[in-house]
């Protein structure tokens, strides 16, 4: 990775205009946490081991001293254990410790907690805690994606989601089946900082194909964000020549392996295609490499120091 931002469009306002400062706070932060990222996935072999060794000694002693769930599940040499070595955690395990104990972080912490949980595609939904470094870890490392690929940060990005537990009853009572937010910028936090494409999320349901497709063209697409399903469902509905009318830039799939069928429907068109693995749980695992298609680079800084 060569550190180079020549090739992206920094906003006349982009850096700080306080004395001494060269950004703004939150981006500043958001930025050392790509370079950090970026530094972990890409740096030293042994440092990284080390570190992901280090975390999850870390980890397993702030489950045990928190918890007398993973105290009998763990024993009294969590230094000594490799992640092998751990049992096997089931649905029904992660269930009743949450049922029994709730969240292992408390308000001394000092960070934001709430329920959060899966979409039940592999099996029966799950309510689990996290905690808001969570949540900024996963902005964080899926922006670092995108500067550690050189990816073009000037097109739009369109993302297309399933409803979650708590947008589904709101949703079912909506004709289209979605709803629409839209925005300048999709960078987030340092789109004060970068000038990026703009930024339209779709919520769905269970949508009337005709009236997603109707919506989808009233934008240029840019990057298309969806789960496999979706993707399938549109190009089934359409065709795949649709996306390259919707100017398409790429596919980025994830959810689930998609059909090479539409896979190879999709690339004919000219538009590349790339799948992310990922899990409500711990967020990104890995990324399909784009010179090596259907091989993924994981996402080693996915080892973190509070659960």
């Amino acid at each position: 990775m060569k550190l180079d931002f020549s090739k992206y469009r920094v906003r006349g306002r982009g850096y700080a205009e306080r004395p001494m400062a060269f950004l703004d706070t939150v981006p500043g932060k958001i930025l050392g946490g790509i370079v950090e990222l970026a530094l972990i996935e890409t740096g030293s072999r042994v440092a990284r081991e080390r570190w992901q060794k280090t975390q999850l000694r870390n980890l397993l002693a702030h489950a045990s001293q928190r918890s007398s769930f993973w105290r009998n599940r763990l024993g009294t040499k969590q230094s000594e254990t490799k992640l092998a070595a751990l049992p096997i955690l089931t649905r029904a395990d992660v269930r009743q410790q949450v049922e029994q104990e709730g969240s292992l972080l408390q308000p001394a912490d000092g960070l934001e907690i709430f329920k959060h949980g899966t979409a039940g595609s592999s099996g029966t939904p799950l309510v689990f805690y996290a905690s808001k470094m969570n949540v900024q870890y996963n902005k964080v490392r899926y922006l670092a994606r995108e500067f550690m690929d050189g990816k073009d940060l000037s097109v739009n990005r369109t993302q297309i989601k399933t409803a979650t537990a708590n947008t589904a009853e709101k949703l079912a009572r909506i004709p289209a089946g979605f709803t629409v937010k839209k925005g300048p910028s999709w960078l987030g936090d340092i789109g004060s900082v970068f000038a990026s494409g703009n930024f339209k999320f779709t919520e769905i349901l269970k949508p009337n194909p005709r009236d997603l497709v109707r919506e989808l063209r009233k934008d240029v697409v840019g990057q298309l964000v969806a789960t496999s399903g979706i993707i399938s469902a549109i190009v089934s509905y359409s065709g795949a020549k649709l996306l390259r009318e919707l100017q398409v830039s790429e596919v980025v799939a994830f959810g689930e392996a998609m059909d090479p069928v539409v896979h190879q429907a999709i690339v004919d068109q000219g538009i590349a295609v790339y799948s992310t693995y990922s899990s409500e749980e711990v967020g990104p695992i890995g990324f399909e490499c784009e010179a090596t298609p259907g091989h993924y680079h994981v996402a080693t800084s996915t080892t973190s120091a509070v659960p």
